[in-house]
């Protein structure tokens, strides 16, 4: 039995995240943009929650994620803009999207500066994270959904005592 100091994947990982860094403005700029055109579902929201500076925070955590194999950042980041987009009304569906897009624009640029052997190896090798982070992404907005509608029920109920209380007066 041999063993090998790094997998082959967590060294395409790291490659990959350094290489990230380097390509920050060619990557991040257009899916950033892209994120922050979609429109906001509560009309009387004017502003998104969505910033470009989170969004950058996302693609800077996701870059130095693959790079040191640390992941803990990007889990925090993936749950602020989750949060931050809950609160601007987007559904979940429209918020996978946005690491769907970056995983989009990753894919697109590794594809266009490496060689096909090279790019495969890449792809298979991050797959997996953008698959987690969009798992984790899913549960952030269900407990934010929870939360939700856990204060909601507990008003409705302080809501229906005041009312049994009054009514017990009258």
């Amino acid at each position: 039995m041999t063993t090998t100091p790094l997998r082959p994947d967590l060294a395409h990982r790291a490659v990959l995240g350094r290489w990230l860094h380097v390509q920050v403005e060619a990557i991040s700029r257009p899916w950033i943009t892209s994120v922050l055109s979609r429109r906001v579902y509560r009309p009387e929201q004017t502003d998104s929650c969505l910033t470009e500076a989170g969004l950058r925070a996302l693609y800077d955590s996701l870059a130095n994620a693959l790079e040191s194999g640390r992941y803990a950042a990007l889990d925090d980041t993936i749950s602020a803009v989750t949060r931050d987009g809950y609160l601007s009304g987007y559904p979940l569906n429209d918020l996978l999207l946005i690491l769907s897009s970056l995983k989009s624009e990753v894919w697109q640029a590794v594809a266009v500066a490496f060689s096909p052997q090279e790019a495969l190896g890449f792809l298979r090798s991050i797959d997996s994270v953008f698959q987690m982070g969009m798992s984790y992404q899913a549960r952030v907005f269900a407990d934010l959904v929870q939360y939700d509608l856990s204060s909601e029920l507990d008003r409705t109920r302080n809501q229906l005592i005041k009312l049994d209380q009054t009514k017990s007066r009258f």
